[in-house]
C-alpha cells in the first residue's frame, strides 16, 4: 500500500515567517492550518449535495489532527522530524505517541487513540479503492467524537475554542428524516461476512466492547447526538426511548421512558471498579476510599453512575463512575474521606 500520510514537508516548511524545517516550524502556523482543515471538514460534511461526503470529511479530519499534534509538539519544543527519514515530518500515529505527555488526561487514553485509528484506517482504504456508502451512520458517530476531542485539545493547549469560528446550530433538515441509529446497525449487521463493510463495523464493535470493559470514557471513541420528535406510534424496539404521548388530565405532557438494560449500562460491581482503579491521585483505592467517594458525590442517587436493584440486593456502577473517580485529584479524595469519616462518626453518635 502506498504511504497515505499527509505530512509532506513541502506543505509546511515554507511559511511567511521564514521558519526552518520541522523542529522550528511555527506552532501557530501549524495550528492555523489544522483549524482550517477541521472547519473545511465540517462544512463539507454538512453540504446537502455531495456524494463524496464521508471520504472528504475523514481525510480532512485526520489531516487536521495530524497538524494539531505537530503544533502541540512544536509548542513544547519537540522536533516533528521523522528520525528514520529526516526530510519528512512525523506521521499522525508517531505524532500521537510523542504527544502523550502534553495531552490533557481526558484525551491521553485508548479511547481517543482508537477513534483516530478507526478513522485513519477508513482514510487509507478510501484513498486507494472504493468503500461502501453504508458506513455513513457509524462514521458520523466516530467523526462527532473526533471533532469534540479536537476542540477539547485546542482549548487545553491554546485556550482557543474552534466553536467561535463556526455556526454550530446545524439541523438535519432534508427531504427525508435523519437516519435512525438502531435501524442502521440492524441492517448492516446482515452484511455478508468478510465484506469491507462487515469488517469495518466489526472493528468498531470490538473496540467499543474492549473500551467499555476496561472502563474507558467511550465518548472519546464515538458520540451519538440525536434529538428527535416523532409520533409515539412509531416507536420501535430501541433500547432507550423517551416519548411524549399528548397531554394528561392536568395538561402536562405524558413522558414515557423505557430504560436500557442495566447489565449493559452498569456492568461493574464495586470489586470490579476497584480492580480497574488502583490509585486515585496518590491514594490507594480501597473499599473505604471508594465508599467515601460514592457518598461524597452522591453517586447512588444518580442513575448515570449507579443502578440499585429493587430491594437493594444488588448495586452496579457504570463506566461513567470509573471516569469520574479517575478524574479526582488527591485533594478531592482527601476531602471526601474527611467528610465521610465525620458522617460515620455522627451516625455512630446518634445510634449510641
Amino acid at each position: 500500500m502506498v504511504d497515505t500520510r499527509s505530512d509532506n514537508p513541502s506543505s509546511v516548511e515554507n511559511d511567511d515567517s521564514g521558519a526552518t524545517p520541522h523542529g522550528s516550524i511555527s506552532s501557530k502556523l501549524l495550528l492555523e492550518h489544522s483549524r482550517e482543515a477541521m472547519i473545511a471538514a465540517i462544512e463539507i460534511y454538512n453540504k446537502p449535495t455531495i456524494m463524496y461526503r464521508n471520504e472528504c470529511t475523514v481525510v480532512l479530519v485526520i489531516n487536521s489532527w495530524e497538524l494539531v499534534l505537530k503544533a502541540l509538539l512544536v509548542l513544547n519544543n519537540q522536533s516533528i522530524s521523522d528520525q528514520k527519514i529526516p526530510s519528512r515530518t512525523l506521521t499522525w500515529r508517531n505524532a500521537w505517541l510523542r504527544s502523550q505527555q502534553f495531552l490533557p488526561p481526558s484525551l491521553a487514553n485508548r479511547a481517543t487513540q482508537s477513534n483516530l485509528e478507526i478513522l485513519a484506517r477508513y482514510r487509507d482504504q478510501v484513498i486507494h479503492h472504493y468503500h461502501s456508502q453504508h458506513l455513513g451512520m457509524s462514521l458520523y458517530l466516530l467523526l462527532q467524537a473526533a471533532i469534540a476531542n479536537y476542540r477539547d485539545l485546542v482549548i487545553h493547549a491554546w485556550s482557543i475554542d474552534i466553536a467561535d469560528d463556526i455556526t454550530w446550530h446545524l439541523l438535519p433538515i432534508g427531504m427525508t428524516p435523519p437516519g435512525d441509529i438502531a435501524s442502521f446497525f440492524a441492517k448492516t449487521a446482515v452484511s455478508p461476512a468478510g465484506s469491507a463493510t462487515s469488517n469495518f463495523l466489526a472493528d468498531i464493535r470490538n473496540d467499543l466492547v474492549a473500551l467499555t470493559s476496561s472502563g474507558e470514557d467511550v465518548d472519546r471513541f464515538l458520540i451519538k447526538v440525536e434529538v428527535r420528535l416523532e409520533s409515539l406510534k412509531t416507536v420501535g424496539s430501541t433500547d432507550a426511548v423517551v416519548g411524549i404521548a399528548g397531554k394528561s388530565d392536568n395538561n402536562a405532557p405524558n413522558v414515557i421512558i423505557r430504560r436500557q438494560d442495566p447489565n449493559q449500562t452498569h456492568p461493574f460491581r464495586q470489586k470490579e471498579v476497584l480492580g480497574k482503579i488502583k490509585k486515585v491521585g496518590d491514594k490507594e483505592m480501597t473499599s473505604y476510599v471508594f465508599q467515601a467517594i460514592i457518598w461524597k458525590y452522591q453517586l447512588k442517587r444518580d442513575g448515570k453512575y449507579c443502578w440499585v436493584a429493587d430491594g437493594g440486593t444488588l448495586t452496579k456502577y457504570s463506566s461513567e463512575t470509573v471516569k469520574l473517580i479517575r478524574s479526582l485529584s488527591t485533594s478531592d479524595v482527601d476531602e471526601a474521606i474527611r467528610q465521610y469519616r465525620n458522617h460515620l462518626h455522627k451516625q455512630r453518635q446518634r445510634q449510641a
